[in-house]
């Protein structure tokens, strides 16, 4: 069974199945659009907006662990990479945030073999992109 509702200005659609319901955000005129590559273990996520390429950021899996951020364009909004993930029952949330030109921004963070981490992208003034997982 389908449910269209109106809430907040946006429209979602509820599917019921079997006694659960998935949530299915209606697609917006414009969002930040990204694409996950688990390549060799580690995860790179890329994201476009508008259809112009923004930049990507990166999980990846070395010892020890870092996170990227490489803005893909030279119009003063910055690209944040966001990593969480859980540590002894507390939210570890980490960024790291790079500006167009020169090397892409790095940060070292030493994470237990075997964690779970989500990581995701934001651009600054348009907003971001669905999270993603992957394992330290």
């Amino acid at each position: 069974m389908r449910i269209r509702s109106l809430f907040g200005g946006l429209i979602a659609m509820l599917t019921m199945t079997a006694g659960m319901v998935f949530v299915a955000p209606a697609a917006s005129a414009a969002s930040l659009d990204c694409l996950p590559d688990w390549g060799s273990g580690d995860l790179t996520v890329g994201c476009s907006y508008n259809g112009t390429y923004r930049g990507a950021g990166s999980f990846f899996q070395q010892e020890p662990e870092f996170i990227s951020a490489c803005d893909g364009k030279a119009d003063g909004r910055k690209l944040t990479t966001h990593l969480e993930y859980w540590k002894s029952g507390s939210r570890i949330h980490r960024t790291v945030t790079d500006s167009y030109g020169g090397e892409c921004a790095i940060k070292f963070d030493g994470i237990v073999n075997g964690t779970k981490v989500w990581l995701w992208l934001c651009v600054e003034g348009i907003g971001c992109g669905q999270k993603y997982a992957s394992y330290a």
